[in-house]
Formats: C-alpha cells, structure tokens, sequence
C-alpha cells in the first residue's frame, strides 16, 4: 500500500487563561445571655458631668480666756463701807459690807454672770488679794505664794483666793470669794504684781488652760489682768530682788524704783499686747473723792498697758454705781471677739 509522508511546519500558539477566584467567610457565635434596659441610647453619648469638686474642710478658731484678779485687800481699801453701812466696830469685828467684800463678789460676778454664759470656749480665772506687811518687805523671798516668812509664822503679803482653774456654770464661786477674810495689811501692790507674772504662777494658768486636740480648730488665748484697788500704794521700798541682769544700771534712780521698772516691764510681757495681740489690763482705781488720781498717766501706762479706756476711775461715794458701770464694760471688752469663727 502506497505511503504519502508529510512534513508539516512547527506551529507556534500562545493564549491567555483568566482565572477567578472567590472566598466566603462564615464567623458562628453562641449567644450567652441578652439584657434589655430601658436606658438605651441612640446615637452618640453626652459627655459626663464635671466632678464637684471637693469642699476644703471648715476650720473654726477659737478663744480660750484666762483672768487674773488682783483686789486690794488692805487696811486702807478695807476700811472704807459703802451704801451706808455702818462704820462701828465692835469686838474687833467690822460691820457692814466692805469695799474689799464688794470687789471681791465684783469677781465672781464678772466670771460666771458675765464672762462664762457669754462664750463658748474655755474660761480659766484666779482671784488674789494682795495687801502686805512692810516690815517683811525687804525680806520676801520671790514666788513664796505670799508668805512673808513661813507658813509656820502665817504672816502673808498676798492669798491666792480662787487658784487657777477652769470655771464654769457648776463652780460658782462667787459666795466665797464674797466671803473672804481680808489681810488687812499695807498695800504692797508691786509685790505681787512680781510674783503672779512670774514663770511658777503664769505656769498653773497655762496647765489650767485646756485646749482639746481637735481637728480643724485652731486655738488662741486671750489673758486679762483686773486690778481693783485706791490710790495709797505703799512702793517706795519695794526691794530690787530681781535679778542683776533685769536692772539697768545706767538708771539714776532708786533701786526700789529700778525694780518697779522691771517689774512693769515683765508684767507686760505676760499681760499686756507684747506678750499677745489679744491679751488686756485694767485697773479700777477708788479714791476718796470726786478728784482723780495723781498717778492717773501712771496707772494707764503701768497697769493699762497703755490703754485709756482700760481705767476705771470711781470715788468711795458713787462705788456701787460706778462697779456696775465698770461690770458690764470690762466684761464686754475682754468678751469682744472671742467666741468661735469660721475661717
């Protein structure tokens, strides 16, 4: 059988595929629990609020006062009655209501009819009668709480009546005080006025000053000395037993007078402004007649510190009138700006 042989050409071809490709994902979830509120929200959110901020605590000041009484218990301020009672004395024993009883009640009166109902932080008080025995003067030992020599002797320049302590509406004290015996001696009112600024005394009115720990309050002291007492001080030998250090030496006075100075001076530092912004002196001051002290600038600058308005000048005519005058002034002065704050 014939064969036929054909030689074909190579044939070169190209082509294009396309391809597509797809895939799917499928997420499966198992629900847990559903909860439906009726404070749904569409939409976006409001801010929240701003915080409060918080309130700085209040901070309340308060004022304890201390009063320091200091009542002529002298022959010469005793001796004198008042409203007319009569002058006689029998058996030794005086009749009649004194200057020296007066002024003493005056005291207790002061403290809780006054002073106590009208504040409400802590009072602290003490009454000293002061009179003095001139001989012993010179031989008086400081801080010896007024004995001349001893107590064995019972012979005393001043007595501690009310001792520093906290008063209040349950101590009344005033009938006692009232009560009081006077010393009947001279007046030697620089002596004591040394002994009760002296650190030992102005110590029992800082332990007798109570001051709670409480938080947000701040404490301040308002100290105040009252002296009632006439015009006839009996200084002229008062003895420079002060230390050497607390004289100057360059005074050309006395040393009776020198000491004087350093006990003004001294007295001022524990009552008066210096010693605290708040602290005051006053004197009530009786004199025979309707004319005032010599010592008037004397007592303002000594015994005021300074303050005009701190003396009170009565005669032995007008003292019960002029007592209940100087009652409610004093008493308003030393209450002035001392109950509580709110910083």
């Amino acid at each position: 059988m014939p064969k036929i042989c054909v030689k074909a050409p190579e044939i070169v071809m190209s082509s294009d595929i396309n391809m597509s490709a797809a895939m799917a994902v499928s997420t499966k979830a198992k629900l847990e629990s559903v909860s439906v509120g009726g404070d749904c929200a569409c939409g976006e959110a409001p801010p929240p609020p701003p915080r409060e901020p918080t309130p700085p605590p209040v901070v309340t000041q308060k004022t304890n006062v201390e009063v320091v009484f200091l009542v002529d218990g002298s022959d010469s301020f005793d001796r004198t009655k008042i409203e007319g009672a009569s002058t006689t004395e029998m058996g030794g024993v005086k009749r009649g209501s004194s200057q020296f009883n007066e002024s003493m009640k005056w005291c207790g009166q002061m403290l809780w009819d006054k002073i106590v109902p009208n504040t409400d932080a802590g009072v602290v008080a003490t009454v000293v009668q002061f009179s003095g025995i001139k001989a012993l003067e010179n031989s008086y030992q400081e801080d010896n709480d007024g004995w001349a020599l001893d107590e064995s002797v019972g012979l005393k320049h001043y007595n501690v009546e009310l001792q520093p302590q906290q008063v209040n509406a349950n101590n009344n004290q005033t009938d006692k005080l009232f009560a009081a015996n006077p010393l009947d001696g001279n007046s030697q009112l620089f002596l004591a006025l040394r002994d009760m600024s002296n650190p030992k005394f102005v110590n029992q009115l800082n332990n007798a000053t109570y001051q709670p720990d409480v938080k947000n309050v701040i404490w301040q002291k308002r100290r105040v000395l009252v002296v009632i007492t006439d015009d006839e001080w009996d200084i002229n030998n008062e003895r420079a037993s002060l230390s050497e250090s607390t004289l100057d030496a360059s005074l050309n006075e006395s040393a009776g007078a020198a000491a004087r100075d350093a006990v003004i001076k001294q007295l001022k530092s524990v009552y008066g402004t210096e010693g605290g912004a708040m602290n005051q002196m006053f004197a009530v001051i009786v004199t025979p007649s309707a004319t005032k002290t010599e010592r008037r600038d004397k007592v303002i600058g000594e015994l005021c510190d300074g303050e005009a308005s701190h003396l009170y000048d009565l005669t032995e005519a007008n003292f019960d009138a002029g007592m209940k005058d100087a009652l409610e002034k004093i008493s308003a002065q030393i209450l002035a700006d001392t109950n509580s704050t709110i910083l």
